[in-house]
């Protein structure tokens, strides 16, 4: 039993040694080392195979081989993917980047970067698209509400035929003045608003950043009790403030261009609010007065089928004439009320 109950453990120890992924330390260095010297290429975007003469980096359509110089240096040369061996640039050597230790949470450097960069961006990003989609749909306005209520007129005319001298009705192109009308309404309102959260983001972070900034210079600087040892000093513990040094650089190169874009756009906030004024007035008036026309249009029409209609038909005059030299005067006489309602027989 004990000789069955070691095979059974054994073999379960050599599954889970067969299950463990094996990290190749040389393939990460080769990965760290390229990515510290081209810091815009996505991680994701890095094929790296072991080949004969080294690591193949794969970066979409270019390839470069990694080799090793010495146990803390690398070099990386651009090569034709077809062949190897075909150098197409001269190798570029650098110092394989140590393993950055942990980041500290945020609350121990400040505010974290990457969170505030996101929501800066998003900011940023919401004033561009929204000033974007007020100039394409308030491009074509008027200068004053007379000139675009003519401008309207032409868009929706009472007297447009087709190729064949038909009608066309009003109603589409009105629909769609109408829903433009609704859309650039909402778009300017959103501009407004998105302006002024970008002004209070901006207004929120800038002392915030400063603070952080402060922070992570001063995490540079420890006292004597929380001082490392110093065999790593001014790489490892430079590095993780560093970068963070540089994410908070980068938000406020960010902030910048929000503060830009927010003081380019604020003029123009002023110049969309008067052309959807005058395009949803000119609109609205353009509408009722469509409206007006149609429906002149139609009473002619039921007042014209309501003479007719008052009119006797052959066969009642056909019957009439029969009793001409009749008393009928006790049969119900056709009466016609003073309103369009139905007449009736009294």
């Amino acid at each position: 039993m004990t000789t069955k109950a070691q095979q059974i453990a054994t073999e379960k120890d050599h599954a889970m040694s067969e299950s463990i992924i094996t990290i190749d330390p040389r393939l990460d260095a080769i990965k760290r080392s390229f990515l510290w010297i081209h810091p815009r290429v996505p991680e994701a975007d890095l094929t790296i195979t072991a080949v004969e003469q080294g690591y193949k980096v794969d970066v979409g359509e270019v390839c470069y081989v990694g080799t090793f110089l010495s146990p803390r240096t690398c070099a990386f040369t651009q090569v034709d993917p077809r062949d190897l061996d075909v150098r197409l640039a001269p190798a570029q050597p650098v110092a394989i980047p140590l393993l950055p230790e942990p980041v500290a949470p945020a609350a121990a450097l400040g505010l974290d970067p990457q969170v505030e960069s996101r929501r800066v961006r998003a900011a940023l990003d919401g004033v561009r698209h929204l000033a974007e989609q007020a100039r394409v749909l308030l491009r074509g306005v008027a200068d004053t509400e007379v000139e675009e209520i003519e401008r309207l007129r032409g868009v929706a005319p009472l007297d447009a035929v087709n190729v064949a001298g038909q009608m066309l009705s009003p109603d589409i192109p009105l629909q769609q003045l109408a829903q433009q009308a609704n859309e650039a309404r909402r778009v300017v309102r959103a501009l407004g608003d998105t302006l002024t959260e970008a002004q209070a983001l901006v207004a929120d972070l800038r002392p915030r950043l400063r603070r952080a900034v402060l922070d992570a210079t001063a995490a540079q600087a420890p006292g004597l009790r929380g001082l490392a040892a110093l065999d790593s000093v001014g790489e490892i513990q430079h590095q993780r403030v560093t970068a963070h040094v540089e994410w908070l650089d980068a938000v406020e190169d960010l902030i910048e261009k929000l503060v830009r874009a927010s003081a380019e756009i604020q003029p123009l906030l002023h110049l969309f609010e008067q052309a959807v004024r005058i395009h949803v007035r000119a609109c609205l008036l353009v509408t009722r007065e469509v409206g007006l026309a149609v429906r002149l249009q139609r009473v002619a029409q039921v007042k014209a089928l309501l003479t007719q209609t008052h009119q006797p038909f052959a066969v009642e005059t056909l019957a009439e004439q029969a009793c001409a030299d009749l008393d009928v005067t006790d049969l119900p006489v056709l009466r016609w009320p003073s309103n369009a309602e139905a007449p009736t027989l009294q």
